[in-house]
Formats: C-alpha cells, sequence, structure tokens
C-alpha cells in the first residue's frame, strides 16, 4: 500500500486518546521521483542520453521539461500530511502576532506529526521530523519539547524516536549557508535512521539574516525553502511574525511582516489573530487562557471556515464551548466606537455650519430685497455663506431646511431650464410680502 493510499482514520472527539494513523514502514514518505534523483544542476544528457540537443543547454536542469496534458493517465496525487491541508512537499507559513506562542504551536504541530496524531481538528500521517530550532536556547527548547509532549499524553519514545532538532540560535549567515546546514544535517540523520523526514520545521524565518522588504533578499529564503522540500520529498513549515499594528482589516496573506513575496509563495497558510473579551468584560478563566481565531488560506485545497482556538499553557485547542464567540481582535471594537463618534462630531459640526449659513441667506434676501419665488443663484449664495455652491445643495438634502430649497428656473427660451441652480425660501418675508 503507497502513502497516498492509506486512509485517514475517524477520532474520538470525546476522547483524550490519540489514535494513530497506520502507516505501513515501507510507505511512512513519498517516494522520490526519478527526475529528483538527478543533481539539481545536472547535465541534460544525462537525463535524456547522449547527443541529445538539448545537452547544448548548460545548466539546464532536467526536472522542467515540457510534456502532454495526458487527462486519462493523470500521475499520482500527493499523500497529504495535514489532511486537507498540507501535502507532502508542500509549504506553509504559521504566522502571527509577536509573542503569540506560536513556538508553543509549532512545536504541537511537530509531535502531532512525529506520533501520527490530531491538532485541532487537524489529522497529520505520521512521520519523521526535522525542527530547525533558530531562537530558543537548547536547554529551554527541549523543556518544551516535554511540556508539550506530557500535556497532549503523547508517548515520549514515540515522539523521540521520529523529532530530530538543529539547534541553530546565533545563526546570521543567509538563507545559502542556511541551507546548505540544514542540507548536510538532514541527509547524515536519514542515514542514521534509514527513513526520509516527512516535515522540517523552520522557526523562526526572519533568523535567516534577509530583509523581509526587499523581494530579491525574500526571493533568496524562498529558493532556499524550496530546495529543502523538493530534495527531501518533505512538508516545509515556516514560523514567521505580523509586521507591527492591528491586522484585522488585513487578508491573512498580507498580515506576515516583510514583502507580499512571503504570503504568496506557501502552499498553505495559518494565520493567527489574537482576541479579547468586550471592553468591561472577564473571562471566566481569569488570565490562564488567551483566545485566538485560526484562519487557514490554503492553495490546494477548499479553504475551511476560521476556528475559534483557546490557549492554556503550554497547547492550543478548540473553543468548544464558545468561550471566545464574542471576542474580537485588538482595536475592532475601538475603532469602530472611534469611527460613529468620529461621524457624530462632524455631523454636529455640519448642522451648526449650515445653521449659520441659513441665517446669513435671510439676511441676503431681506437686504436685497429678493422674494422668495425668484430666488438666488447657488454661486452667489456660496459667496455670501463662504461655502460651495454644492455644498449648499448637499447640506440641504443632508440637514433638511425649513427656509430653503433649490432647483433651476425657467430660461430665457420657453421650456429651457438655467444651467445653475438657484436658492429658493420656503416662507414669504413679511418686509417683502
Amino acid at each position: 500500500m503507497s502513502a497516498s493510499q492509506l486512509p485517514l482514520p475517524g477520532i474520538d472527539e470525546s476522547s483524550a486518546l490519540i489514535m494513530p494513523m497506520p502507516v505501513d514502514s515501507a510507505a511512512s514518505a513519498p517516494m522520490k521521483s526519478d527526475w529528483n534523483n538527478q543533481p539539481f544542476e545536472s547535465e541534460p544528457a544525462a537525463f535524456y542520453g547522449e547527443g541529445s540537443s538539448w545537452s547544448a543547454y548548460e545548466g539546464y536542469s532536467s526536472r522542467w521539461r515540457a510534456e502532454r496534458a495526458d487527462l486519462r493517465n493523470i500521475p499520482p496525487d500527493v499523500a497529504d500530511l495535514l489532511e486537507g491541508r498540507l501535502a507532502f512537499g508542500g509549504k506553509m507559513i504559521l504566522s502571527a502576532p509577536s509573542k503569540a506562542d506560536k513556538s508553543w504551536l509549532a512545536i504541537n504541530l511537530a509531535e502531532t506529526i512525529a506520533v501520527g496524531g490530531k491538532l485541532l481538528g487537524v489529522q497529520a500521517r505520521k512521520g519523521r521530523v526535522l525542527y530547525v530550532n533558530l531562537e530558543v536556547r537548547r536547554a529551554k527548547f527541549y523543556r518544551r519539547l516535554l511540556a508539550v509532549a506530557e500535556a497532549r499524553g503523547y508517548n515520549l519514545d514515540e515522539v523521540s524516536a521520529n523529532l530530530d532538532v538543529i539547534n541553530m540560535r546565533g545563526f546570521y549567515r543567509g538563507p545559502e549557508e542556511f541551507e546548505r546546514i540544514v542540507m548536510s544535517e538532514a541527509y547524515s540523520m536519514e542515514d542514521v535512521a534509514g527513513e526520509p523526514y516527512a516535515c522540517i520545521v523552520v522557526d523562526p524565518l526572519y533568523k535567516l539574516n534577509f530583509d523581509e522588504n526587499k523581494a530579491q533578499d525574500v526571493g533568496k529564503v524562498c529558493e532556499a525553502i524550496d530546495h529543502l522540500a523538493e530534495e527531501f520529498d518533505a512538508a516545509i513549515i515556516q514560523v514567521h511574525h505580523h509586521s507591527k499594528g492591528p491586522k484585522h482589516e488585513r487578508a491573512a496573506i498580507d498580515r506576515a511582516s516583510g514583502s507580499g513575496v512571503l504570503g504568496r509563495d506557501p502552499d498553505c497558510i495559518l494565520d493567527i489573530l489574537e482576541v479579547f473579551p468586550p471592553s468591561g468584560e472577564e473571562c471566566a478563566y481569569g488570565d490562564e487562557i488567551r483566545g485566538f481565531i485560526f484562519e487557514w488560506s490554503l492553495r490546494d485545497y477548499k479553504t475551511p471556515p476560521n476556528q475559534r482556538v483557546l490557549y492554556k499553557w503550554p497547547i492550543h485547542m478548540l473553543d468548544v464551548e464558545g468561550v471566545t464567540a464574542n471576542w474580537e481582535p485588538v482595536g475592532v471594537g475601538s475603532s469602530r466606537e472611534a469611527a460613529r463618534a468620529k461621524a457624530k462630531v462632524a455631523r454636529a459640526e455640519g448642522e451648526a455650519a449650515f445653521a449659520n449659513a441659513q441665517l446669513n441667506l435671510v439676511s441676503a434676501f431681506i437686504e436685497r430685497g429678493i422674494h422668495a419665488e425668484e430666488g438666488m443663484s447657488a454661486k452667489e449664495a456660496a459667496e455670501i455663506t463662504g461655502m460651495t455652491s454644492r455644498g449648499i445643495t448637499n447640506a440641504i438634502d443632508r440637514f433638511g431646511s425649513d427656509l430653503f430649497s433649490y432647483g433651476r428656473k425657467p430660461g430665457k427660451k420657453p421650456g429651457t431650464l438655467t444651467k445653475e441652480n438657484f436658492i429658493f425660501m420656503k416662507v414669504r418675508l413679511p418686509s417683502l410680502s
């Protein structure tokens, strides 16, 4: 049975037991294709044979070649590593605000893959994981691994057997050197274990020492991630942070810090927004929990609904009781209230200005002896009030007026109207009657 044919078992949500996905040892990860065994910059003749005309293109990779799209004989699909979310060889970004416990979630995800368990309703296929830790000190990182495994009830020996770690805190040599080191270490560990990796976690991405806002620098990072994904046929999970400021009004793919390339290159994005109780409302659990919204953006699968998630150290769990149902991201409530207050002030100011303008117009009608039905041109009214012609007519429409209306007068020729609006009085002034 191939990896892509393995069944995805049901999970008893009411039980804390983990039901691992059945995997036979010979099919724990997809087989590498023939072209993937070629050197990355291989001579085309090595693939097409001696004498091929393609050998004239030095450096051409045998990975990329044209083929007929035979829809009656399509290649077998790639197996899911995370059911309905991420396939083997896919690229994923886990993005969240700083200090939002995203590394704890990444550890939880890595250990779930290592045992073939389920996280937040998503089934993982069991496989070996390489976790590249670029930020946390080695001793502290292992304590995180232990805390999550114990909280999830995972078998420690099973996690240890399928989880390898490269501790690279202090690395500042750029994406090319990062790729070389990880490639070398991963091959060495695969040789020892005799089994390929299903997943490589890079935590955090910004430690690769690149300018997040330069598309060229980001391109080098994407290239390194692509090389790792294709060389090992492993899913690459990258942990990244949001840019500064509120993010609830942005699309999930645009929340990650830096160039927009970062949000468009991966096959799977899991973006996280922290949510808070309404102003004045206290959480029944106190400060023990935090609330989040998990939003998935997927390239190869149907996008699932957003998830409400609780975090109680050291693990995330689905909010099945609706504790955070009315919680919102920071800035949502306050920005709405501020907008309402600003609009209310603006209307009050507009009404006051229009009231003053109407008084000036009444005085002008009286002083100039203009009868109500005769009216005053909007241009002349604008000069008197200090408003624009359109501003006066808009104010009459917006605020209403018991004194004035506007419209066009009959033109000099029968059946025609003036091009300009006139301001008319609705009441006849006693002195002008």
